[in-house]
Protein backbone atom coordinates (compact mmCIF):
# COMPACT_ATOMS: atom_id res chain seq x y z
CA UNK A 1 0.00 0.00 0.00
CA UNK A 2 1.23 3.27 -1.00
CA UNK A 3 1.36 5.89 1.57
CA UNK A 4 1.91 9.72 0.97
CA UNK A 5 3.00 12.13 3.53
CA UNK A 6 0.03 14.73 4.36
CA UNK A 7 2.69 17.92 4.43
CA UNK A 8 3.79 17.14 1.03
CA UNK A 9 0.41 16.88 -0.72
CA UNK A 10 -0.40 19.86 1.67
CA UNK A 11 2.68 21.03 -0.12
CA UNK A 12 2.01 20.38 -3.33
CA UNK A 13 -1.59 21.63 -3.65
CA UNK A 14 -0.27 25.14 -2.22
CA UNK A 15 2.35 25.28 -4.75
CA UNK A 16 -0.30 24.34 -7.34
CA UNK A 17 -2.43 27.40 -6.41
CA UNK A 18 0.46 29.34 -5.98
CA UNK A 19 1.20 29.31 -8.99
CA UNK A 20 -1.69 29.06 -10.25
CA UNK A 21 -2.39 32.99 -9.00
CA UNK A 22 0.98 33.91 -10.15
CA UNK A 23 -0.22 32.77 -14.01
CA UNK A 24 -3.49 34.71 -13.66
CA UNK A 25 -1.37 37.78 -12.35
CA UNK A 26 1.05 37.40 -15.16
CA UNK A 27 -1.36 36.44 -18.13
CA UNK A 28 -2.92 39.98 -17.44
CA UNK A 29 0.08 41.60 -17.54
CA UNK A 30 0.70 40.00 -20.86
CA UNK A 31 -2.55 40.79 -21.84
CA UNK A 32 -2.18 44.60 -20.97
CA UNK A 33 1.29 44.44 -22.42
CA UNK A 34 -0.05 43.29 -25.53
CA UNK A 35 -2.41 46.52 -26.02
CA UNK A 36 0.67 48.74 -25.11
CA UNK A 37 2.67 47.42 -27.82
CA UNK A 38 0.33 47.41 -30.22
CA UNK A 39 -0.69 50.69 -29.67
CA UNK A 40 3.16 52.30 -29.88
CA UNK A 41 3.18 50.57 -32.98
CA UNK A 42 0.40 52.21 -34.53
CA UNK A 43 1.78 55.41 -33.22
CA UNK A 44 -0.23 56.06 -29.75
CA UNK A 45 0.52 57.54 -27.04
CA UNK A 46 0.91 55.53 -23.79
CA UNK A 47 -0.13 57.22 -20.20
CA UNK A 48 0.43 54.61 -17.94
CA UNK A 49 -1.20 51.43 -16.34
CA UNK A 50 -4.42 51.64 -14.16
CA UNK A 51 -5.13 49.50 -11.30
CA UNK A 52 -7.93 49.37 -9.17
CA UNK A 53 -9.37 47.28 -6.48
CA UNK A 54 -12.89 47.29 -6.14
CA UNK A 55 -14.89 45.77 -2.96
CA UNK A 56 -14.76 42.28 -5.05
CA UNK A 57 -13.06 40.51 -7.64
CA UNK A 58 -15.37 41.44 -9.95
CA UNK A 59 -14.44 45.20 -9.36
CA UNK A 60 -11.35 44.99 -9.54
CA UNK A 61 -9.89 47.06 -12.84
CA UNK A 62 -6.93 46.33 -15.03
CA UNK A 63 -6.69 48.79 -17.99
CA UNK A 64 -4.20 50.38 -19.50
CA UNK A 65 -4.39 54.59 -20.25
CA UNK A 66 -3.68 54.61 -24.54
CA UNK A 67 -4.18 58.15 -25.86
CA UNK A 68 -5.38 57.04 -29.36
CA UNK A 69 -4.44 59.23 -32.11
CA UNK A 70 -4.78 56.70 -34.61
CA UNK A 71 -8.51 55.68 -34.69
CA UNK A 72 -7.86 53.28 -37.90
CA UNK A 73 -5.75 50.84 -35.30
CA UNK A 74 -8.57 50.58 -32.73
CA UNK A 75 -9.29 46.90 -34.06
CA UNK A 76 -6.23 45.87 -33.57
CA UNK A 77 -5.41 47.25 -30.46
CA UNK A 78 -8.61 45.78 -28.86
CA UNK A 79 -7.86 41.91 -29.73
CA UNK A 80 -4.24 42.48 -29.25
CA UNK A 81 -4.36 41.62 -25.30
CA UNK A 82 -7.00 38.77 -25.83
CA UNK A 83 -4.15 37.23 -28.45
CA UNK A 84 -1.25 38.02 -26.39
CA UNK A 85 -3.19 36.06 -23.57
CA UNK A 86 -4.19 32.84 -25.66
CA UNK A 87 -0.33 32.93 -27.12
CA UNK A 88 1.18 32.74 -23.55
CA UNK A 89 -1.56 30.21 -22.98
CA UNK A 90 -0.69 28.13 -25.87
CA UNK A 91 3.02 28.04 -25.37
CA UNK A 92 2.97 26.90 -21.86
CA UNK A 93 -0.02 23.89 -23.18
CA UNK A 94 2.56 23.09 -25.17
CA UNK A 95 5.33 22.77 -22.59
CA UNK A 96 3.13 21.07 -19.83
CA UNK A 97 1.95 18.35 -22.13
CA UNK A 98 5.41 17.68 -23.43
CA UNK A 99 6.03 17.68 -19.58
CA UNK A 100 3.40 16.27 -18.48
CA UNK A 101 2.75 19.39 -15.57
CA UNK A 102 -0.92 18.86 -14.75
CA UNK A 103 -0.25 22.33 -12.70
CA UNK A 104 1.29 24.41 -15.99
CA UNK A 105 -1.64 22.58 -17.90
CA UNK A 106 -4.43 23.47 -15.54
CA UNK A 107 -3.27 27.09 -16.11
CA UNK A 108 -2.80 27.55 -19.66
CA UNK A 109 -6.68 25.96 -19.98
CA UNK A 110 -7.54 29.03 -17.21
CA UNK A 111 -5.88 31.43 -19.37
CA UNK A 112 -7.33 30.18 -23.19
CA UNK A 113 -10.90 29.48 -21.92
CA UNK A 114 -10.89 32.66 -19.33
CA UNK A 115 -9.71 34.88 -22.15
CA UNK A 116 -12.60 33.70 -24.49
CA UNK A 117 -14.86 33.60 -21.99
CA UNK A 118 -14.13 37.31 -21.19
CA UNK A 119 -15.13 38.07 -25.24
CA UNK A 120 -18.40 36.72 -24.25
CA UNK A 121 -19.22 38.28 -20.91
CA UNK A 122 -17.83 41.20 -21.76
CA UNK A 123 -20.83 42.17 -24.36
CA UNK A 124 -23.26 41.58 -22.16
CA UNK A 125 -21.99 43.72 -18.96
CA UNK A 126 -20.91 46.65 -21.19
CA UNK A 127 -17.56 47.14 -20.25
CA UNK A 128 -14.02 45.28 -21.80
CA UNK A 129 -12.14 44.77 -24.65
CA UNK A 130 -14.99 42.97 -26.72
CA UNK A 131 -17.74 45.74 -25.41
CA UNK A 132 -15.18 48.47 -26.93
CA UNK A 133 -14.48 46.21 -30.33
CA UNK A 134 -18.10 45.89 -31.35
CA UNK A 135 -19.11 49.28 -30.73
CA UNK A 136 -16.24 50.59 -32.56
CA UNK A 137 -17.84 48.06 -35.89
CA UNK A 138 -20.91 48.97 -35.33
CA UNK A 139 -22.37 45.24 -34.61
CA UNK A 140 -26.05 44.88 -33.77
CA UNK A 141 -27.01 42.67 -31.35
CA UNK A 142 -23.66 42.33 -29.88
CA UNK A 143 -25.50 40.17 -26.56
CA UNK A 144 -25.99 36.85 -29.35
CA UNK A 145 -22.12 37.21 -29.76
CA UNK A 146 -21.38 37.28 -26.67
CA UNK A 147 -23.03 34.06 -25.61
CA UNK A 148 -21.50 32.43 -28.82
CA UNK A 149 -17.79 33.05 -27.27
CA UNK A 150 -19.36 31.44 -23.71
CA UNK A 151 -20.18 28.99 -25.53
CA UNK A 152 -17.42 28.11 -27.70
CA UNK A 153 -15.14 28.78 -24.40
CA UNK A 154 -17.25 25.99 -22.16
CA UNK A 155 -16.69 23.68 -25.51
CA UNK A 156 -12.99 24.53 -25.68
CA UNK A 157 -12.97 23.69 -21.68
CA UNK A 158 -14.54 20.35 -22.32
CA UNK A 159 -12.11 19.53 -24.73
CA UNK A 160 -9.68 20.62 -22.28
CA UNK A 161 -10.44 18.59 -19.47
CA UNK A 162 -10.60 15.11 -21.24
CA UNK A 163 -7.05 16.48 -22.42
CA UNK A 164 -6.19 17.04 -18.81
CA UNK A 165 -7.84 13.45 -17.70
CA UNK A 166 -5.62 11.98 -20.69
CA UNK A 167 -2.39 13.34 -19.11
CA UNK A 168 -3.48 12.42 -15.34
CA UNK A 169 -3.15 9.03 -16.43
CA UNK A 170 0.22 9.63 -18.54
CA UNK A 171 1.51 11.09 -15.12
CA UNK A 172 0.26 8.34 -13.40
CA UNK A 173 1.79 5.71 -15.44
CA UNK A 174 4.65 7.55 -15.61
CA UNK A 175 5.55 8.38 -11.36
CA UNK A 176 2.57 8.13 -9.68
CA UNK A 177 0.04 10.55 -8.63
CA UNK A 178 2.51 13.13 -6.55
Amino acid sequence: MIRHNLTIILKKIFFSGSFLGFYVIFSVFIHELSHVLVALMYGNEFRGLIFEVGDSFFDTIVAVNIVIKNYSSIFQIAIAGCIGELFLGTICMFIAYKKTNLTLFASSVVSICGSLFIWGVSPLISHGDAFMLYNYLGLENIEVLGYIFIFISLFIAVIFIFLFDRMAVIKYDKKGWF
